[in-house]
C-alpha cells in the first residue's frame, strides 16, 4: 500500500509488488495516466454544471478498472462509480482498495463486459500481471504477450445495466480492455444509438482491435454515425480527427475521446 497525492486528493491504494506496468508507473510517477484521469474529472464537471446535478447523482463507468486508479480517484470527487474487472487477481487489489477508501461510491463487478453472456479464458502476460486479454471459443489467436493463462472468467452485457444507469445519468464511460472494446460497445449499443452518453474514452490500439476481429474503420464508424466525433487531445477541445484520419495516423496504444457533439452545444 503506498500513499498518494493526486490533483490535490489523498489516497491509500494497493498495487501489486512486483511484475506489474501499472503499479511500477504509480510508485515511480505517483500517478497513472494522469493527463487522461483529468480528461475524465474535466468531462464530469462540465456534465454535472450543464445538467445541474450533484456528483453523486452522475455516474462514471469504468470498464478494465485493473487495481482502480480511476475508479477510486474519480471517486474521491464524490461521483458514483460502477467498475467493471474480469481479472480475478485484480478484483482482489479492487476490493482491497475498496475497503481503504469507503468514503467513495463505488460499486464493483468481478465481470468482464461483452456483446453476450459466456464464459472464457483470460490470459496475462507474466511480467505484467494486471494486464490481460480475453481468449474465447473461435476467437482465440497467437498474440505471444499474453503467455500466461489464468483462471476462467465471467462475461457479460452491458444492456443488462442499462435501465439501472442511464435512469442514473450516466456521464462518462472509460474502457480499456486491451482490444475487446468492439464488443463491449456491441453489449450495450443502445447507450451510443438511443441514450447518446456524452463522454466516452476508448484505449485505442489497432493491433489488439485486430486481434479481437474487429474491422476497425466500421467500429468507428459505427460511432459516427450516431453523432459522435473523435478527439485525441481532449473531451472539450472539440478539435476533431475523422474515423479515416484516426486509421491513418494512430496506429499504437493511445486513448482517444469520443464526445457526442450535440452535448457540447
Amino acid at each position: 500500500m503506498i500513499k498518494i497525492d493526486f490533483n490535490g486528493k489523498n489516497n491509500n491504494i494497493y498495487i501489486y509488488k512486483d511484475k506489474d506496468y501499472t503499479s511500477k508507473v504509480i510508485i515511480e510517477t505517483g500517478q497513472y495516466e494522469g493527463k487522461y484521469t483529468k480528461q475524465c474529472l474535466s468531462a464530469l464537471e462540465f456534465y454535472s454544471k450543464k445538467k445541474g446535478l450533484e456528483n453523486k447523482d452522475i455516474y462514471f463507468l469504468d470498464v478494465g478498472a485493473n487495481i482502480g486508479w480511476y475508479s477510486f480517484f474519480i471517486g474521491k470527487y464524490g461521483y458514483n462509480v460502477l467498475s467493471f474487472e474480469a481479472s480475478k487477481i485484480n478484483s482482489y487489489i479492487l476490493y482491497k482498495n475498496y475497503c481503504l477508501n469507503k468514503d467513495v461510491i463505488v460499486t464493483i463487478i468481478n465481470k468482464g463486459l461483452d456483446e453476450e453472456d459466456k464464459k472464457c479464458i483470460l490470459k496475462i502476460v507474466s511480467q505484467n500481471v494486471g494486464n490481460g486479454a480475453i481468449f474465447c471459443e473461435n476467437r482465440e489467436s497467437n498474440y505471444r504477450a499474453f503467455d500466461k493463462y489464468t483462471d476462467s472468467i465471467e462475461l457479460t452485457k452491458l444492456s443488462r445495466y442499462n435501465k439501472y444507469l442511464l435512469k442514473n445519468n450516466l456521464a462518462l464511460i472509460k474502457i480499456d480492455v486491451e482490444g475487446d472494446e468492439e464488443k463491449v460497445i456491441k453489449g450495450g449499443k443502445e447507450i451510443v444509438t438511443k441514450f447518446h452518453v456524452p463522454f466516452i474514452m476508448i484505449e485505442y490500439d489497432i493491433s489488439m482491435l485486430k486481434f479481437h476481429q474487429t474491422n476497425v474503420l466500421e467500429f468507428l464508424k459505427f460511432f459516427e454515425n450516431n453523432g459522435y466525433k473523435f478527439s485525441l487531445v481532449g473531451f472539450l477541445s472539440k478539435e476533431y480527427i475523422s474515423s479515416e484520419e484516426l486509421i491513418k495516423i494512430s496506429t499504437t496504444n493511445t486513448n482517444v475521446f469520443i464526445v457526442y457533439e450535440k452535448f457540447l452545444q
